[in-house]
């Protein structure tokens, strides 16, 4: 399978679990933004969850198929189209060779993902392809004329089919709230601060990246000095810095941390908070306080839930016969084939 990158963002990258086990060594985990979407456009093309893919910022992808090629999507809330026509945003199906596919996240943020059956070739380095630009580990880094190949040995016995009940895993939480487990030094910043917080007085910043989401709203106030002795972050570490600005820390994050860290936010809600808007269409963020019981107990439902949409595809239906495609049929006994 060849597919050429006609057109893609500075931000798109390779992505698989990312360098697990390598955190005590100084190395970054890497991995997707969206653990979620990741995990599900793998699924639907019958791969593992361990397997490359194409993660998309922005500015999406637009990209030919060289020869034919099975494909899998996952963009919550975003856009697909295959030669100019639309088709549901986490869908799977075959791209005949010459056929061009455009993807593209949400508007006003967030991350979209594409996938092959066997998953994408890259350069795995400590176990893993995932590219952290920062580090220069993994990749390669992608540019507009580049080719990904994958490593499918056979052809899926799949048929094409759209999911769309995915995006409710977004849109349909009963408490739409962010939830985060405190500590362990949320004893440093004052209750008035911690409060506020929680009551959605933050929104995501345009200084958001791979390396940490930095939220906008009033400084939080430490009880006292703003440095800790440096300790492990997590994905998804809430940690304030001197000036009080709150940073959600993201999957290109630094090993440790000297700021007081208020909490984590919890592995359900990551693919949410990933998936939100940013700058001027910001919404604000409403976290709430909870225990690991819950947490656990939540994410047990997400599961659940993912397991419930992936049970319901729906058939896509034949494309539209743009231009493209009858120039490309053969017209001579007057039939197209089916489409």
């Amino acid at each position: 399978m060849a597919l050429r990158l006609n057109k893609i963002g500075p931000g798109a990258s390779l992505q698989d679990k990312g360098r697990l086990r390598w955190q005590r060594y100084g190395v970054s985990a890497s991995g997707p933004m969206d653990w979620l979407a990741a995990s599900t456009v793998n699924r639907i093309v019958g791969n593992s969850d361990e397997v490359p893919v194409l993660e998309l910022d922005q500015m999406g992808v637009m990209c030919e198929a060289q020869t034919d090629c099975h494909i899998g999507v996952c963009a919550p809330m975003g856009t697909a189209t295959i030669n100019g026509d639309d088709v549901f945003p986490t869908s799977r199906f075959l791209l005949r060779a010459g056929d061009r596919l455009t993807l593209a996240p949400s508007r006003q943020g967030g991350w979209a993902y594409l996938a092959t059956a066997g998953g994408f070739i890259g350069n795995a380095q400590l176990g893993s392809v995932s590219f952290h630009r920062r580090a220069g580990l993994g990749g390669p880094a992608l540019s507009a004329g580049d080719c990904l190949h994958s490593n499918a040995s056979t052809t899926p016995t799949w048929q094409p089919a759209s999911y769309p009940l995915f995006e409710t895993l977004y849109t349909a939480a009963e408490d739409p709230r962010l939830h985060i487990i405190l500590g362990p030094q949320d004893d440093m910043l004052t209750t008035d601060s911690i409060m506020r917080f929680c009551d959605g007085a933050y929104r995501l910043s345009l200084q958001c990246d791979r390396m940490g989401y930095r939220l906008t709203g009033p400084p939080m106030q430490h009880k006292g000095a703003a440095d800790i002795v440096s300790d492990g972050i997590a994905m998804g570490t809430v940690q304030v810095p001197g000036d009080g600005h709150p940073i959600i820390l993201m999957a290109d994050r630094q090993t440790s941390g000297g700021y007081p860290k208020l909490g984590t936010l919890i592995t359900a809600d990551l693919p949410r908070l990933a998936q939100s808007t940013m700058g001027n269409a910001a919404l604000p963020l409403h976290f709430a306080t909870i225990c690991p019981d819950d947490a656990i107990a939540r994410l047990k439902r997400l599961y659940h839930g993912l397991e419930q949409a992936l049970s319901k595809p729906q058939q896509i239906g034949p494309r539209t016969p743009t231009t493209d495609i009858l120039l490309r049929e053969n017209l001579i006994d007057g039939t197209i084939a089916d489409f």
